[in-house]
């Protein structure tokens, strides 16, 4: 009775197992901080599902670290790759020696069967010596129909060389020959070796960030969708890490989610078109010579298909900085017939979450940001291909020839998708809740205090023209908001809903949930919801000082400050160079946003453009000129501050960490010192020079220890230490480098 009760038990469980519900997640690791520590790959093989189950949704969540001796400062492509055998063998044609010496390969070998000695003359008996030579271990590979086996191992001696003569004092006065018994000479077997052709699919590329100045325990993660891949993603399959880097490197861990369910549309082939990296402009070996016409077979199961390009520009020694800073077009061909024209291009660079980095992170490049995940071009092909049919499908890139050291080259994958019906009709799903959200990936525009903004998909086959959400902070009051637009099938959407968040409750969870698409129920329930975590919005006073310095380009730069209608309550635009602006702003208790931007996208201080100096953005208090918010120089295109005033959102005012701020440094003698020391009525400035003489001595109060004014114009250009104490504050040190 027991063994029959044991047995339904555990047959219960097996069947729990094989029919798990919607929307359960198996998880899966490939990497666990796998080091890249040079160019190459790095390969680990992982166990996915079987082939028995279905999918609904696949992630691949890429994070990316520091080893322990910390990031690459370098911008590196990195690409991961699903290695799938083919099953077909290839060869290449390769040469081995019929020799070896001591594993060696070499051109000749003269020896002896008996052991031979090295002469010298010995200064303490005043008399010829010798030592034995070294022992050599021939191996002799003498069969051309097996050139990689040994066929025989031998011992030799050194032979064809002079015995040395020496006189009393040891002066070398004549020599004699030791001869030789047996000669090799090196005579190359050709051979084939075969080896199974394995093709690589690209699942996500991502380029590093100049990252040789953060802390070792850095991470950031990227998540790619790959449900296109479930046909090859199950049973025992290698994953590929690749490294593009020539130096150490960075860590990497693959992480992937499988949610179990039914497939908005099943890709059910997935066909290889192109993969490698290719010179481009060069009209010895032109590109094309990698992008050639592919003639693929379509089945009848085909009812829709879709062509995924991943393309990057690499190599700028031309004056035209080509491929990385210029840009080329690519053309998608079917039968033969162009069908659709892409510039290559990433721009807003400047926009990335990843700031500010040690390189030139800002500028805009052939579809790729330092830092950031590469967008692939997705092209929809349903209309071009033809069921039970042969489908000719081409890729050409824009005729060019390099004119600088033609190391001009570009990145390409190309992968065909063939899919089934769609399954479902009024289907979406919740992607990234982005706002509020406190991950470094949106962290340019978070904290809020006003509108969500959600990423969306349409996974049915009809166009989403409404979405009714239900949003708000988890234990709080819940808001109910009706987006309309329109959405496309498959297409992804970033939504701001213009119903404001509630944040009646005190906890950092915030939930996000789609309760009807185009006014139904919809079809896959396990997927309209998401909680995010968030950080608090600051609490700013109802009045305070903008305080802003201009650097050497101020009319690249403009500022505004809007209610949460929208409506512009403060601005300011057409600045001149390196002048103080201090803005008094008045403003209702409310919820504002504040944006500084740039139309170089350099920010208002940056290493790599020293001509265009160095500004100053604070926000400050009225009267006593305390610090509430330092933005920094280095944030690219635009830096954004939401806040409120008159009312918390769940924190604190801003506080301050003590320090001083010295601006601009370096300085042709003009310094501005903001000084930090909370608590402290007083302080003391000294300012040494190298040799350790004291140059300048003051005391200063408390009200002088914002945007003071050191004048050091009648010294000498170089390096001097700047000193700040105060009893409540300590001692504070810093260098100020004065220019001519």
């Amino acid at each position: 009775m027991k063994k029959t009760l044991l047995s339904i038990l555990l047959f219960t469980f097996c069947i729990s197992i094989s029919y798990a519900a919607p929307g359960d997640t198996i998880k899966v690791k490939s990497h666990d901080n796998v080091h890249m520590n040079w160019n190459g790959n790095f390969d680990r093989t992982a166990k996915f599902p079987d082939a028995t189950k279905k999918f609904n949704k696949i992630l691949m969540h890429y994070t990316l670290g520091c080893p322990t001796k910390g990031c690459s400062e370098w911008d590196y492509t990195t690409q991961i790759f699903l290695r799938k055998p083919t099953g077909r063998d290839d060869s290449t044609l390769r040469n081995t020696p019929n020799f070896r010496v001591d594993t060696k390969a070499q051109a000749q070998l003269r020896y002896n069967t008996f052991v031979t000695y090295n002469y010298f003359f010995n200064t303490t008996t005043k008399a010829i010596d010798s030592t034995a030579n070294d022992t050599l271990k021939i191996d002799i590979y003498g069969d051309s129909l097996t050139p990689l086996v040994i066929t025989n191992s031998v011992n030799g001696w050194a032979g064809d060389y002079y015995k040395p003569v020496y006189d009393s004092l040891g002066a070398q006065t004549d020599s004699t020959y030791i001869g030789f018994e047996q000669e090799l000479n090196r005579n190359d077997w050709s051979y084939y070796n075969v080896f199974e052709v394995v093709d690589n699919y690209e699942l996500g590329r991502v380029i590093t960030p100049y990252n040789g100045n953060v802390a070792n325990s850095w991470k950031y993660t990227y998540t790619f969708d790959v449900t296109d891949f479930a046909s090859l993603l199950h049973g025992d399959v290698e994953i590929r890490a690749r490294y593009g880097g020539w130096q150490d490197g960075f860590t990497v861990t693959l992480d992937f989610e499988f949610v179990e369910g039914t497939p908005a549309r099943e890709c059910y082939q997935v066909v290889k078109l192109w993969q490698g990296s290719h010179a481009y402009g060069n009209t010895n070996n032109t590109i094309e010579n990698l992008l050639v016409p592919r003639t693929v077979v379509i089945d009848g199961n085909m009812r829709q298909a879709k062509l995924r390009i991943i393309q990057t520009g690499h190599g700028f020694g031309g004056s035209d900085g080509c491929s990385e800073f210029c840009q080329k077009k690519h053309f998608i061909k079917v039968g033969g017939q162009t069908h659709y024209t892409t510039t290559i291009w990433r721009d807003k660079c400047g926009e990335n979450p990843i700031y500010p980095q040690g390189g030139t992170w800002v500028y805009n490049r052939s579809n790729w940001c330092p830092g950031e995940e590469v967008y692939p071009y997705d092209y929809d092909l349903t209309q071009q291909l033809q069921v039970n049919a042969t489908a000719t499908i081409d890729m050409d890139m824009e005729p060019y020839v390099n004119q600088g050291n033609n190391n001009s080259s570009y990145i390409i994958s190309g992968l065909l998708f063939l899919y089934r019906d769609n399954a479902f009709k009024d289907e979406a799903s919740i992607e990234e809740v982005m706002a509020p959200n406190n991950s470094m990936r949106y962290n340019r525009f978070n904290p809020i205090c006003d509108y969500p903004k959600v990423k969306i998909k349409n996974n049915g086959s009809e166009n989403i023209k409404s979405i009714e959400f239900s949003y708000g902070p988890k234990g709080g009051t819940r808001v109910t908001s009706t987006w309309t637009g329109d959405v496309a099938p498959y297409d992804v959407a970033e939504i701001q809903l213009a119903d404001r968040i509630n944040f009646s409750s005190p906890t950092n969870v915030f939930e996000m949930e789609i309760l009807k698409v185009n006014g139904k129920t919809d079809e896959v329930p396990f997927n309209n919801k998401m909680d995010v975590t968030y950080d608090a919005t600051p609490l700013y006073p109802n009045s305070f000082v903008i305080w802003l310095r201009t650097n050497n380009r101020g009319v690249e730069n403009a500022y505004t400050i809007k209610d949460a209608q929208g409506k512009i309550v403060k601005e300011r635009s057409n600045m001149q160079n390196g002048t103080l602006y201090t803005d008094t702003v008045f403003l209702d208790n409310g919820c504002f946003t504040f944006e500084m931007t740039d139309t170089q996208g350099d920010g208002i201080g940056w290493w790599a453009n020293p001509n265009a100096g160095n500004g100053q953005l604070f926000f400050r208090m009225g009267g006593t000129g305390q610090v509430i918010k330092n933005f920094g120089t280095d944030w690219g295109s635009s830096t954004i501050q939401k806040f409120t005033t008159g009312f918390p959102l769940g924190v604190i005012s801003p506080t301050k960490e003590i320090g001083v701020d010295v601006f601009p440094n370096p300085s042709k003698g003009e310094f501005w010192l903001d000084i930090n020391m909370e608590g402290s009525n007083a302080a003391n400035v000294e300012v040494f020079d190298y040799n350790g003489r004291k140059i300048i001595d003051k005391t200063i109060s408390s009200d002088e220890f914002y945007a003071h004014r050191l004048d050091m114009a009648g010294f000498s250009s170089g390096v001097y230490i700047l000193k700040v104490t105060s009893p409540q504050g300590g001692v504070i040190t810093q260098k100020l480098v004065k220019t001519q």
